[in-house]
């Protein structure tokens, strides 16, 4: 979390270009674990590694810091670099072949990312409340999908808890970027208390009731986004990063 510009300056853009790492890896290895090992695991961590990178790097670009242009270079280049990956890659398996199995098993997201990105456009602070909620949606799709509706609609809430708790984290840095956010007078920090525990019941439920496996997995991540929100100072200098992303793959093992 961004308690002051000292921990800025000397904590924020090391934390945030592992961060960059840790969410990539965490979404392919959860994507490889449901779905098994290949190309595509290789093209989403590539795809997310480039899209991430690219928006720290715009972050960095709204501080206007000095200091930090080392920083914003290497996020640009760590962009470029996946984006020249994922074309070698695409030849390397058949560039029809390959493109065709992607957009096969990623068109959920495909979709659901140009929804988001018309969001984004918007204006509108209704809107607040469905970004988010695309951006869980086009997570868990990417890492579950195909699978059965109810796997699809667990997968997305597991990823709304990630979501949400970065949203309060990164409360203080959207302040000062001047980004909308759910926690900047909108929403509390019991408000994403209470959302957590229903994940958690929810989790319960859906292994109880219906039977899936991935129940688990949500009502252990919502749990532990709990921790960490009830821990907040220990988590500071942008640490919470790693965990929340890192614990992702242990929430979808249950998938498995």
């Amino acid at each position: 979390m961004l308690h002051s510009k000292t921990n800025f300056r000397h904590y924020y853009p090391l934390t945030e270009f592992i961060g960059v790492f840790v969410t990539a890896w965490a979404i392919a290895l959860c994507c490889g674990l449901h779905n098994g090992f290949d190309a595509n695991v290789l093209l989403l961590f590539l795809s997310t590694l480039g899209y991430y990178a690219l928006d720290h790097a715009l972050d960095i670009f709204k501080f206007r810091k000095t200091g930090l242009q080392l920083y914003l270079i290497a996020c640009l280049l760590l962009a470029l670099l996946a984006m020249l990956s994922f074309a070698a890659v695409l030849v390397f398996y058949g560039i029809e072949k390959t493109s065709i199995a992607f957009t096969d098993r990623f068109w959920p997201t495909l979709l659901i990312s140009g929804g988001y990105f018309l969001v984004r456009l918007s204006r509108a602070r209704l809107l607040l409340f469905v970004r988010p909620l695309l951006i869980a949606m086009g997570v868990g799709f990417a890492i579950i999908f195909p699978a059965q509706m109810t796997e699809c609609m667990v997968a997305s809430v597991v990823c709304f808890c990630n979501v949400c708790a970065f949203a309060y984290m990164e409360r203080h840095k959207d302040a000062e970027l001047g980004n909308t956010s759910l926690f900047n007078g909108v929403f509390e920090k019991y408000s994403l208390q209470i959302l957590l525990l229903c994940a958690a019941i929810a989790g319960v439920v859906f292994r109880l009731f219906f039977a899936v496996q991935g129940g688990v997995g949500l009502s252990v991540y919502a749990v532990s986004c709990l921790l960490i929100l009830k821990n907040e100072t220990k988590f500071r200098l942008n640490t919470y990063r790693w965990w929340l992303d890192a614990l992702l793959p242990v929430a979808f093992l249950p998938f498995g």
